[in-house]
């Protein structure tokens, strides 16, 4: 079952004419889905907070696809126990035994590995990735001044419930990553994640407000107008073509990325002059 899921995924990528890093985006968002599932229709769900850029796509409907999947503990978990239940879960009831898992690096990630790629017709040459990943990152949640909300998910056959940040809480912590992201793109000049400005240009379209008690918890800064001038400072120093480096594999419509990061400038200073 799980197979001829992603297999239908790669076919609509094909008929779309999607590049490859496009499809295998898409594939990871079929398996978020799988994986909130389990998350949320367990007692896993009661203790984690969703949060970061793939809660605003499945949560907040933002237009872009998400790579990872990031909760806040409200109760510790237990990382490795979490691991084995969900390996049960796509091995139990989806037969999928191949999968693989283990956890590592930094704030102990999970990283789910499923070796179907060359199976669905995406590993070309001998040095291509044959295992697609899933990471699912958990987070001490670094401030109490948050505010929560619920989604119902109906999608993919699939029925629950997630627990997530509010969007000006979403908001926060978005700017909080754009000012304060330690982050190097391999061994490339490219210190920021375009997505970050991308995402802080749809909060401010959609008239979000950030949660500026939390804000101040994470970043120190405790008002509107010291918050434009930090974010100001950073929006000047961006190159547009280190934008697209990130922002290119995460659209299906290249031409309206494109267009975005064109006129990035004009777009996000008309909107900060709002916030």
């Amino acid at each position: 079952m799980l197979t001829k899921n992603l297999k239908s995924v790669v076919e609509e990528s094909k008929r779309k004419n999607l590049t490859k890093s496009l499809t295998i985006n898409l594939l990871k968002e079929t398996l978020q889905y799988y994986t909130l599932n389990y998350i949320y229709s367990s007692n896993y769900g009661k203790k984690l907070l969703f949060t970061g850029g793939t809660c605003l796509r499945i949560c907040y409907n933002l237009n872009r696809l998400s790579e990872d999947l990031d909760f806040d503990e409200v109760e510790p978990i237990n990382k490795q126990q979490l691991t084995d239940d969900l390996l049960k879960y796509f091995r139990a009831d989806w037969q999928y035994k191949q999968i693989e898992a283990n956890i590592s690096g930094t704030n102990e990630k999970i990283y789910l590995k499923f070796p179907i790629l060359d199976e669905l017709g995406l590993v070309n040459n001998i040095s291509d990735m044959k295992k697609l990943f899933i990471k699912v990152e958990i987070a001490t949640n670094p401030s109490k001044k948050y505010l929560t909300d619920i989604t119902p998910i109906s999608l993919y056959g699939f029925n629950f419930l997630v627990r997530s940040y509010d969007l000006p809480t979403l908001m926060a912590n978005k700017i909080n990553a754009l000012l304060n992201r330690t982050w190097q793109k391999g061994n490339s000049k490219i210190t920021f994640k375009g997505r970050d400005y991308y995402d802080l240009l749809w909060f401010l379209q959609n008239g979000v407000k950030p949660n500026m008690d939390r804000l101040k918890d994470l970043t120190g800064i405790s008002s509107k107008k010291e918050l434009t001038s930090r974010l100001e400072q950073n929006i000047n120093k961006i190159n547009p073509s280190y934008l697209k480096e990130d922002l290119i594999n995460l659209f299906e419509d290249q031409k309206y990325i494109q267009d975005i990061i064109n006129n990035y400038p004009f777009l996000i200073n008309k909107y900060l002059k709002k916030m």
